[in-house]
């Protein structure tokens, strides 16, 4: 569905990304990993839209990225940042503002517009916030109503930047269930994630960063096997076989 092509990414003239290529498919979770500065986050915004690249190219649908309007990028690829400002408004407001794209000028919600926040804020676990001001809200909490609001945009790319932060054990495993759920309604789900345990769990495709180049994309179990992982980490990944006939990774 995304494709990069050879992209080297910066801010100004200096590179972040230096000729990389990947292709982010539907019906798949990815994971960006790598060490902090890796260029993970500028990875997912050129990805996004947000960052033009020096050089290179990025597809949506075989269609270069510039070649879309803004409001068609907006209806197909949904981007949840990192950290962001908190706004002195409700929760529920802060989902609708996922409506944006579908919406004329001036803009004015429509039943269908809360409808769909009513439906992201339940599959996030956060209905119970939707009168809340986000000021008023937990870090966690605040976090489930971002990612409500990227469900509300209801594209068929879902990119985030570190959307465990901030979350404790319970509530990182609901957002990586959630993530498993888009997956299976067939989008394209893109994480940047710290934690390997996480990543080797959920996502069905790994992309390992290191200085701002790709290091090895494949499979959790290709990448245990491959020695990236302890070039980059210095940590090895041993596959565990479960009762249940799954696998688990244990790092050391």
């Amino acid at each position: 569905m995304i494709e990069l092509q050879g992209v080297t990414v910066g801010y100004g003239r200096e590179p972040v990304l230096r000729d990389l290529s990947l292709t982010l498919r539907r019906g798949e979770i990815a994971a960006l990993i790598g060490p902090n500065g890796c260029g993970k986050s500028t990875l997912i915004k050129t990805a996004a839209g947000l960052l033009r690249p020096l050089s290179g190219e990025v597809l949506l649908d075989g269609k270069p990225l510039r070649a879309h309007a803004p409001l068609e990028l907006a209806r197909r690829i949904a981007y949840l940042p990192q950290s962001r400002q908190i706004p002195a408004i409700t929760a529920e407001r802060m989902v609708l503002h996922g409506r944006f794209p579908y919406l004329g000028y001036p803009r004015r919600y429509r039943a269908e517009d809360y409808e769909a926040a009513r439906r992201a804020l339940e599959a996030v676990g956060a209905a119970q916030l939707r009168s809340r001001e986000m000021g008023a809200l937990s870090g966690g909490e605040r976090q489930k109503v971002y990612i409500a609001m990227a469900l509300a945009q209801e594209t068929p790319a879902v990119l985030m930047d570190e959307p465990t932060t901030y979350l404790d054990i319970g509530h990182q495993l609901e957002v990586m269930r959630l993530a498993t759920m888009l997956r299976q309604e067939g989008k394209a789900v893109v994480l940047v994630l710290h934690d390997l345990n996480l990543a080797f769990r959920f996502a069905g495709v790994l992309h390992l960063m290191q200085r701002g180049e790709l290091v090895f994309s494949g499979t959790p179990e290709q990448l245990s096997q491959s020695g990236a992982l302890e070039a980059v980490f210095h940590v090895r990944a041993h596959r565990v076989e479960l009762p249940d006939h799954s696998a688990q990774y244990v790092f050391e």
